[in-house]
């Protein structure tokens, strides 16, 4: 019986973050209330209060499960490359914000950013602890694979990267003027990859 009661609690607290994503990725997170979210759900308003606080809570949850999708993707990126040689595509692939289509929907990471950058800081966080280490394999990889410069410091590169994620959560508000969060990301992440001196004619693919 206990092990039913367990089923059914966090059945229903699946379906609260499932509803909260999908409307959150539809809507914008602004928009969205708790009741919306309790009634699209099918549960009650008292079962929500069960397992979370309020809207930040839930909002928090909600990209504690966006962000496992990039850390999954990442390991499988990671994964591959110990099986077989990892392809200059694949490496640069990890950065196209192209495939990232459904983090940048509506208004979804801009309304977090702006309503709740706590959350935003403590999220990046928590993903430092879990990341780093996937991303140092990631980048050792690569460097075996020849797509990354042997001289390329890894654990300075990690420390970039950090204080370049954390730069961007606390100043997104500096965009250029009419400039889109995803914009604003492919741009930077193309300085990221091939940095400011020009790429090579012979190859417009290769990190510098």
């Amino acid at each position: 019986m206990a092990k039913e009661v367990v089923r059914r609690k966090s059945g229903k607290k699946e379906a609260l973050l499932t509803t909260a994503e999908r409307l959150f990725f539809e809507k914008g997170v602004h928009a969205v209330t708790v009741e919306e979210v309790v009634g699209e759900a099918g549960v009650s308003k008292a079962t929500f209060y069960k397992y979370f606080s309020g809207k930040e809570a839930l909002v928090e949850a909600v990209l504690d499960v966006v962000s496992d999708v990039l850390v999954e993707r990442l390991k499988q990126l990671v994964q591959r490359a110990k099986q077989e040689r990892m392809t200059k595509e694949n490496f640069i692939g990890f950065f196209d914000v192209n495939d990232y289509d459904r983090f940048f929907q509506t208004h979804f990471i801009e309304d977090i950013m702006n309503d709740y950058p706590h959350v935003v800081m403590r999220s990046i966080n928590k993903l430092i602890g879990i990341v780093l280490p996937i991303f140092r394999d990631f980048i050792r990889a690569a460097k075996i694979d020849g797509i990354v410069r042997m001289d390329v410091d890894t654990e300075m590169l990690l420390v970039y990267t950090v204080m370049l994620r954390r730069a961007v959560a606390q100043n997104w508000m500096l965009l250029p003027e009419g400039m889109e969060l995803k914009e604003f990301s492919s741009k930077l992440w193309d300085i990221y990859l091939y940095g400011i001196m020009g790429r090579k004619e012979s190859d417009n693919t290769e990190p510098g």
